[in-house]
């Protein structure tokens, strides 16, 4: 059944496995030095840093059985199932919930370097792309069929740093002036009018295409196929097995927990955080790849992300038909406690990511499809605080589930109706100090969960009047009267909710702005590190200078903070990579040869004209 790569004793109690620092003390740290040698034979580069992915496995029985056949899965994915769980049967006195007290804390930015293009040099290193060439350089070429002697492949050349540079400044650069086609960057058949792209004097059409398909962020002799993945020897079989991470997720990897770490060293993180899923498109077979149809980008690879005002402090990878990849692992209760079910593996996507952060107190903001009781039990017992939407099954009171089935029908418009949960009883004391749940009744009535927000704690907010002729806005209408916009009161949770949840939401909408929007039905491992990674790059990098306070004139917009690196890139390693060669002027404008002929019979049809 299943293997173990870490030991979990199996007489901690079920709390100390699952604390933040507990966990990471159990994978970083051994209690001798035998332990200490073991650990990082069996897991080499993976155990000496906490920021990178945390591989783990335990024994299935050491496992809680948390997911049940009553778990609905996640559109089409099984492996991404939403909570079930019965509705909580004891409820608190009115006024009875303590909520978590999270001392507010902001972001701040710290020790930017000295220049724009510092602070990008510093996601992307000199020696990270030096080693980026030399496995460019020490690929094998391609062995799908046979290829025609005006192939590409049979004009390759051995790249270097200066040249993959180049490279990353074109891609950034067609984000924001893009094209039907790549050749039409390229093109001679121009107007005076179009624009002459810069880079065309430094790389040509076929150079940048050979390049960017064979560049290599990883080492190929590593995935060479028919490698064997498991040790033959005997001690070796006895040992743990290696990194089960998927080969796709393997070769971006490195460039990833960099991208992570350099984010650290720029970052303090503020209290308010927010989990979700994303999507990155790839339109090629792979095994790993996802279709949710109501995304905007349906079919991709599916990437748990942490983010914090659009800015991605971390993410966990998705394996298509087992689920997230690297999750904290969670023990068993001990034998005759009254311990639950734990945590499905959606809802631990949410305590591992956590877990990789620095340790302090935070609150956290989900959506439906990882809140519910048992969660925010577990995170508040871990001191973060949660707060967020949640389904009809998610271990709400019935009271409230029953409102939810007729959408909160005579409830007027704005009330709000909150329980709070009992969660345990030591002799005669019964401690009412764990969830809080509620409706409120807007346009339609929102279910809701928080540790963090007790009940009756209103701003006032300018609400804008509905339109639409559904009985629910009919009655916020006769809330506005004639009035387009009000000042009227909201919940300070659902306040919160607003303008915190959507943080990974706001980094995916920036990348998709200029993004290299070119489809990549070939290497899912390149669609991942350009259309993702890259893209992490440049909007985390735009947000620290925004946010800091830099040496250099603070650039507002992030199209002018893409036309800046993009240029400096081409700028300054254009001229040091290999040039493009031509017979004629190195330095003229494409349009400055509309034509030139290219055989004898072509001459004679041009002095025949």
């Amino acid at each position: 059944m299943g293997t173990t790569a870490v030991r979990i004793y199996p007489y901690v109690p079920f709390a100390a496995v699952t604390t933040r620092t507990g966990i990471l003390i159990n994978v970083t740290m051994w209690s001798s030095d035998s332990d200490a040698s073991d650990a990082s034979d069996a897991f080499g580069a993976s155990v000496a840093s906490v920021k990178s992915t945390i591989i783990v496995e335990i024994l299935l029985e050491d496992l809680a059985a948390a997911c049940t056949a009553d778990c609905t899965p996640e559109r089409c994915d099984n492996s991404t199932v939403r909570p079930y769980e019965p509705p909580a049967l004891e409820r608190g006195p009115p006024g009875s919930f303590i909520p978590f007290d999270v001392p507010a804390r902001a972001r701040e930015i710290r020790d930017l370097p000295a220049g724009p293009f510092d602070l990008f040099l510093r996601y992307i290193p000199l020696n990270l792309v030096d080693q980026w060439a030399q496995w460019t350089n020490e690929a094998p070429l391609s062995k799908e069929g046979p290829r025609t002697r005006q192939s590409r492949t049979n004009n390759w050349q051995e790249t270097s740093a200066e040249e993959i540079y180049l490279i990353i400044g074109i891609v950034i650069y067609m984000g924001i002036h893009s094209e039907s086609q790549i050749s039409r960057h390229w093109s001679t058949q121009q107007r005076k009018d179009d624009l002459i792209h810069p880079f065309t004097r430094f790389i040509s059409r076929n150079r940048f295409q050979l390049l960017l398909q064979r560049l290599r962020i990883f080492d190929a002799s590593k995935f060479q196929p028919g490698q064997p993945t498991a040790p033959s020897s005997r001690r070796a079989r006895a040992q743990p097995r290696e990194d089960p991470m998927p080969d796709i997720y393997r070769k971006v990897n490195q460039w990833s927990v960099h991208i992570q770490e350099t984010g650290d060293s720029f970052y303090i993180l503020g209290s308010e955080l927010a989990v979700d899923e994303d999507m990155v498109r790839f339109t090629g077979r792979s095994l790993e790849t996802t279709t949710i149809p109501t995304k905007p980008t349906p079919t991709g690879f599916k990437i748990w992300i942490l983010a914090q005002s659009g800015y991605c402090l971390r993410w966990l990878w998705h394996v298509h038909g087992k689920g997230p990849h690297g999750l904290v692992p969670q023990a068993r209760p001990l034998p005759g406690s009254e311990a639950g079910p734990g945590l499905i593996p959606t809802q631990r996507v949410v305590t591992t990511l956590v877990a990789l952060l620095p340790a302090a107190i935070y609150h956290v903001f989900l959506d439906n499809l990882f809140a519910s009781v048992r969660l925010f039990r577990a995170l508040r017992k871990q001191q973060i605080g949660a707060s967020g939407t949640c389904r009809k099954d998610s271990g709400i009171s019935e009271i409230l589930v029953a409102e939810k089935e007729v959408e909160g029908r005579d409830i007027p418009w704005g009330q709000v109706h909150s329980i709070s949960i009992v969660d345990g009883q030591d002799g005669t004391i019964i401690y009412f100090l764990w969830v809080n749940q509620f409706t409120w009744k807007d346009n339609v009535l929102v279910l809701f969960l928080t540790t963090v927000f007790r009940d009756g704690q209103e701003l006032i907010r300018s609400r804008r009047r509905s339109t639409g002729d559904s009985a629910a806005k009919r009655a916020a209408r006769q809330v506005f009267g004639p009035e387009v916009c009000k000042d009227l009161p909201v919940p300070e949770a659902i306040d919160a909710y607003s303008h915190n949840m959507n943080g990974v939401d706001t980094g995916d909408q920036m990348r998709s702005y200029y993004q290299w929007g070119r489809p990549i039905g070939r290497g899912g491992s390149q669609s991942i590190a350009w259309n993702f990674l890259l893209e992490i790059v440049i909007v985390n990098s735009f947000l620290l200078q925004l946010w800091g306070k830099p040496s250099w004139r603070t650039v507002k917009s992030q199209y002018q903070w893409r036309q800046l690196t993009a240029a400096q890139l081409i700028q300054q390693f254009g001229p040091s990579a290999e040039p493009r060669r031509r017979a004629y002027n190195l330095y003229a404008p494409p349009t400055h040869y509309l034509w030139a002929p290219r055989s004898g019979r072509d001459l004679q049809q041009s002095k025949g004209n």
